[in-house]
């Protein structure tokens, strides 16, 4: 049959024919048969003779006719029957796998016209890839980055743990990556397989760069795909200021690492990226650099506020909330403080109020009366009572109930506020009508230690000089009353409607005090 065949079939290489009888005919691929070109282009055209449909089957499968045809695509025909084998070798199921590996060991780095094919058809290349054990970093690395540059939007590639820790690893040698020239189409499906296979970049500012329509950089920023570290912070910041898309945000590398709030304005996916990594973030800061900032043109109680809400509604657990804003306070500059105490923020109240991160205003502390501050965050409240000497500013709302706030002003304990600061407190709120004196609940330590507390509130008008007032000091020790009289203008004109204890009245009599004996 062969000699017979030879002579008969216009001039086809023996060698030729004998792959096309035992391989082609006996339906029995031979991956390895050793074909040269012209055994190669006989045999091309035989099988074309025969049937074309052959090159959608596995008996066509060998390595040098492969080769040979995908070298020859410039011709439009050879470049159709390349395709249905590709089409064919895609899947990547155990068969074509073994073929496709061996085709890869055997050409190592001649082997790129196949991957060019392959990588915009077969999902499964590039795991393939990274998954063979017979491959050298080196030459992976160079398979890859011929995959890479020939990627399709089209297809959603495989990404298992085998890529992704190679990527992670390797990245650096795959010279796609620092290339800042790379076709815009290649860029999505890129980032892709990076975000698929959670792949980080470890250096940002070895990406290839050129504006955020060239290179990997600008897209890494973009999907938060890199280590979350200083330097690719800055890079990050960087790379989004410089960009066409970012025309009202500004940075430039510098050694201050700009505050939370500045990389909000800067870059909102650089901002989620540093919310997500809070602690490390704060970490970063050197002694110098706050958490919080602002320029002269931005409203920095705005921002709290805004980054406030932004960790309340992304944190899981709300110790681990608290932590974190308190960290934030903590680290702050000293503007960085609310104006007004806010309902989102009430299981907070203890940092806001630890760190004075809210105005000391009479609506803030009404807030916080209203909310039982007292009872619940006693330490805290003491603690932002005590940093301040009077309000900070005045008030204008039209809620705020003075006459309430003023007694429960007065009857804070002294432990959190001394009886003087009381007293200059609710003159600062300029009533409108005294305080009612049965109202008044003061602490027996209180009255001990500044028994003129009541003459003083007396004084300065805070309670009416008339003797339903006096009688509210029944039961209170002598100095307290003692000290009323001394004050009272009124006492002559209602004393004959108070109860006086003996002892009182004598002492009154005797009294060598001319405060005292204007009432004798």
């Amino acid at each position: 049959m062969l000699y017979s065949t030879i002579y008969t079939d216009e001039g086809i290489t023996r060698n030729a024919l004998n792959f096309i009888l035992h391989h082609i005919d006996g339906n029995n691929p031979d991956y390895q048969f050793k074909l040269d070109d012209e055994d190669s282009e006989d045999a091309l055209r035989r099988i074309r003779r025969k049937d074309k449909a052959i090159f959608h089957q596995h008996r066509v499968l060998n390595i040098d006719l492969l080769h040979y045809m995908l070298s020859h695509c410039d011709d439009s025909e050879t470049n159709q029957d390349t395709d249905q084998i590709i089409e064919m070798l895609s899947p990547l199921d155990n068969e074509t796998s073994e073929f496709v590996s061996a085709y890869l060991d055997r050409l190592d780095d001649k082997a790129n016209s196949l991957l060019d094919k392959m990588a915009s058809r077969s999902q499964k290349l590039l795991s393939f890839l990274a998954q063979r054990g017979t491959t050298g970093t080196d030459m992976l690395c160079q398979h890859l980055d011929v995959a890479f540059h020939h990627l399709s939007r089209e297809i959603q590639y495989t990404v298992d743990g085998n890529l992704a820790d190679f990527l992670q690893n390797h990245w650096r040698s795959i010279s796609i990556f620092r290339d800042s020239n790379i076709a815009p189409a290649l860029v999505e499906p890129i980032v892709q397989i990076l975000n698929d296979g959670k792949v980080r970049i470890d250096s940002l500012s070895e990406l290839g760069y050129k504006d955020s329509s060239s290179g990997l950089r600008y897209p890494c920023v973009e999907q938060n795909l890199y280590v979350f570290s200083r330097g690719n912070l800055e890079t990050a910041l960087d790379t989004i200021s410089q960009s066409d898309n970012n025309q009202d945000g500004s940075y430039s590398v510098c050694n201050r690492l700009p505050a939370l709030n500045m990389i909000m304005h800067i870059s909102r996916t650089v901002y989620a990226n540093a919310l997500g990594h809070l602690e490390k973030y704060f970490d970063l800061l050197t002694k110098d650099e706050y958490a919080l900032d602002c320029s002269s043109n931005q409203n920095i109680a705005d921002d709290l506020l805004h980054i406030l809400d932004d960790i309340r509604q992304q944190a899981n657990e709300e110790e681990d909330t608290e932590k974190l804003i308190l960290t934030l306070l903590n680290r702050c500059s000293s503007s960085a403080r609310l104006p007004l105490f806010d309902d989102r923020f009430g299981n907070y109240t203890d940092a806001l109020m630890e760190c004075d991160a809210v105005h000391f205003t009479p609506t803030n502390l009404q807030w916080a009366f209203t909310h039982d501050a007292l009872t619940e965050h006693e330490s805290s409240m003491t603690t932002w009572i005590q940093k301040h000497d009077s309000f900070e500013q005045g008030d204008t709302d039209d809620k705020l109930d003075k006459e309430k706030l003023a007694e429960d002003t007065i009857n804070l304990p002294p432990t959190i506020l001394k009886s003087d600061k009381k007293i200059q407190l609710l003159q600062e709120l300029e009533l409108d009508s005294p305080i009612p004196a049965s109202s008044i609940e003061l602490d027996h330590q209180d009255l001990e230690h500044y028994p003129e507390i009541y003459a003083q509130l007396l004084k300065n008008g805070l309670v009416a000089d008339m003797a339903e007032s006096f009688e509210s000091l029944e039961g209170q020790p002598w100095p307290v009353r003692e000290a009323w009289i001394k004050e009272s203008q009124q006492f002559g004109d209602y004393l004959g409607d108070v109860k006086l204890h003996p002892n009182e009245a004598c002492h009154i009599v005797c009294a060598e005090d001319p405060q005292l004996q204007r009432f004798v």
